[in-house]
């Protein structure tokens, strides 16, 4: 795995390992290009790491940008999308202006079914790892598992 200049892996505050700058950065700057392996369902693979791109493609990420915690008030964004022979591609790119130290966050955004309890301690936390619009379907489970 190639290291990523701009950043660094570090113990995080947040949970395990995270990565922080080492550079300022500007709102809309891309941070990372995020390097991975791409695979599709059903292949057996251990998706800890990996980025759900569409139905059924994911990402599996084999640099430092794998290390970046979740926040339910991040301060970067994943954007992914496959290149036109089907190979995924993924960027972290900056929600505001990020100085250097800082740690980076992105919203997981799980599914309902996939969704665990989240420690990422921001005012605005969910409580769980798990997307806006899939709060009532997490609800729902809850309910049920009761």
């Amino acid at each position: 795995m190639p290291k990523i200049a701009s950043v660094q892996v570090v113990q995080s505050s947040v949970s395990g390992y995270g990565v922080v700058t080492r550079r300022r950065f500007a709102c809309g700057d891309i941070m990372l290009e995020m390097d991975g392996i791409t695979w599709r369902a059903p292949d057996p693979r251990n998706d800890d790491y990996s980025l759900w791109i569409e139905r059924g493609v994911f990402y599996d990420l084999v640099d430092q940008s794998r290390y970046v915690n979740h926040s339910c008030a991040p301060n970067s964004f994943v954007d992914c999308g496959l290149s036109p022979n089907g190979e995924a591609w993924a960027n972290l790119v900056a929600l505001r202006d990020i100085e250097a130290g800082e740690e980076l966050t992105f919203d997981y955004e799980f599914s309902a079914d996939l969704a665990i309890p989240c420690t990422c301690g921001a005012v605005q936390c969910r409580g769980w790892i798990v997307a806006e619009n899939e709060q009532s379907a997490l609800r729902a489970r809850l309910g049920s598992a009761q």
